[in-house]
């Protein structure tokens, strides 16, 4: 994750359960790491996300149930926050993060339990767990983990990906409260939709699916919803991520 004042990258080691900060240069290259911070070997750090101002970040830490709450100061120094991490119910598997462009709320979508949980975020940088959903259909039975979470631009719709369920659950974010509404459960137009990205413009939202090697295309309606694009286009080497970027 890049901070949003363009200074630092953020990156993950889900092998070494660690998270490295790099400063992140004016045209794009990466300096030197420049500190690391450990979790445990078991700790499986799996994403990360900032605050819009650049103080707080959040690393999700499946192999301990927990999402690491991490401050950074103007210097570039990362520390532990107080307290250093806050659980997840059960053994919910928290995977990865998106933050509101609000700085208000944060949204962890869980691998183990295929669940979606909402956070406040306090003026120091501590969630606090909102009601967590279900990321599925209502009786859906069979092995899924949920994988990938994005906000829409806007910061009005929530989508997360199920792999095995094989689909792309979209959320309405209530704007007072943050709180989550199911709206839709997509097929994701092919197997083990391990990633996808929502373009800048909020118009359409692309998956990377691993298992079939193919790339799926989806409008994003006006109400959130997504609509298939076309054909799934075959591509090689099971994708396991997808970045869309305009060109000038």
């Amino acid at each position: 994750a890049a901070s949003p004042n363009g200074k630092f990258l953020l990156a993950d080691s889900y092998n070494g359960g660690s998270a490295s900060l790099f400063p992140l240069n004016q045209d794009g290259t990466l300096g030197a790491e420049q500190q690391m911070l450990q979790f445990g070997n078991e700790a499986e750090a799996h994403s990360a996300g900032f605050d819009p101002a650049s103080k707080f970040a959040w690393v999700p830490t499946l192999g301990l149930n927990k999402v690491q709450q991490l401050k950074l100061s103007a210097d570039g120094t990362l520390s532990k926050n107080a307290p250093a991490d806050v659980a997840s119910s059960g053994d919910a598997g928290p995977r990865h993060i998106a933050v509101h462009k609000n700085g208000k709320w944060a949204y962890v979508i869980n691998e183990t339990a295929s669940t979606m949980t909402p956070y406040t975020i306090s003026a120091d940088g501590q969630l606090s767990a909102g009601a967590t959903v279900s990321t599925l259909p209502q009786g859906t039975n069979g092995e899924t983990y949920g994988q990938h979470v994005e906000l829409s631009p806007d910061g009005r719709f929530l989508y997360g990906s199920n792999v095995g369920h094989d689909s792309i659950a979209v959320f309405a974010v209530d704007q007072a409260s943050g709180a989550l509404t199911w709206l839709q459960d997509q097929p994701s137009g092919g197997a083990w939709p391990r990633d996808f990205h929502v373009d800048p413009n909020g118009d359409v939202l692309v998956v990377a699916n691993r298992d079939s090697n193919n790339l799926a295309v989806f409008k994003i309606g006006g109400d959130g919803k997504l609509s298939p694009l076309g054909q799934p286009k075959t591509v090689a080497n099971e994708p396991t991520s997808v970045v869309i970027r305009y060109q000038p």
